[in-house]
């Protein structure tokens, strides 16, 4: 039987292929239609009904994003993320005060909160989840190694790329759950994260937690201002794919 999530993550789905804005904005973003598709990436539209059987089925403050499904291992989804589509504000902030007609503090406070991120996330443990994971662990198994990475479109720009062995840790640290579940499909981890001070001090555990489960870290260092999906807009595969080779061939060198 197929559940409120997965009904409406088929729903979100049909809704970006026919909306022309969102695919255009995720291939500039590096994430082609094939990739969107097996992810099950959707759009909200600004109008959509969030309630069924007056029972919540998407926090309002999806509307007007692009979505992401947060699934488990297995492909089940376990909550949505939402990045903000910025053309379409205006639409938003009077969806919002149309559905608060006679409440403007709350229509207001929606408003502010969903201005507040570009992304926004329905709660779920993520010590527990690593974002692509369910279709990453296939090609895990094939290459014997994973890329970790921080957020949902450095992971689907990879995807696109052809490098589907890859998690995101979907703005959490690495945890002991995390290093125990990817040991189950790889003995190896290639930290790809942004060439920023935020990605460097997430290396600072990833190397003990990694080695309590018996995997191996390897690191490839981003130029700075680089992350993973607009390094592989300006540069693209064989580029990455060259770094790769050399690692495990202990050439690698750092881009500088």
């Amino acid at each position: 039987m197929t559940d409120n999530k997965e009904l409406t993550s088929q729903q979100l789905t049909k809704n970006l292929l026919s909306f022309d804005g969102g695919m255009s904005y995720l291939e500039s973003r590096g994430i082609n239609k094939e990739a969107a598709i097996k992810a099950k990436l959707g759009f909200c539209p600004p109008y959509f009904s969030h309630y069924q059987n007056n029972k919540i089925i998407l926090s309002p403050l999806m509307k007007g994003r692009i979505t992401v499904p947060i699934k488990d291992a297995y492909g089940n989804i376990v909550a949505f993320a939402g990045r903000k589509y910025d053309p379409l504000i205006e639409a938003v902030e009077l969806a919002f005060w149309q559905m608060y007609p006679s409440n403007p503090a709350e229509a207001q406070s929606r408003i502010d909160q969903w201005k507040r991120g570009k992304w926004i996330n329905e709660s779920f443990p993520k010590k527990f989840h690593l974002f692509n994971l369910d279709i990453a662990k296939h090609s895990m198994r094939e290459t014997d190694y994973v890329f970790l990475v921080e957020g949902y479109f450095d992971s689907l720009t990879l995807n696109s790329f052809g490098f589907e062995n890859n998690v995101a840790l979907c703005g959490t640290r690495l945890t002991d759950w995390h290093a125990t579940k990817l040991s189950r499909y790889c003995n190896t981890a290639i930290a790809l994260l942004d060439g920023d001070e935020a990605g460097r001090k997430a290396l600072e555990h990833m190397l003990p937690t990694l080695e309590e489960v018996g995997m191996k870290l390897k690191i490839i260092s981003l130029p700075e201002g680089h992350d993973p999906d607009t390094f592989l807009l300006k540069y693209g595969f064989k580029i990455l794919n060259k770094a790769v080779n050399r690692l495990f061939d202990k050439s690698y060198r750092d881009w500088k």
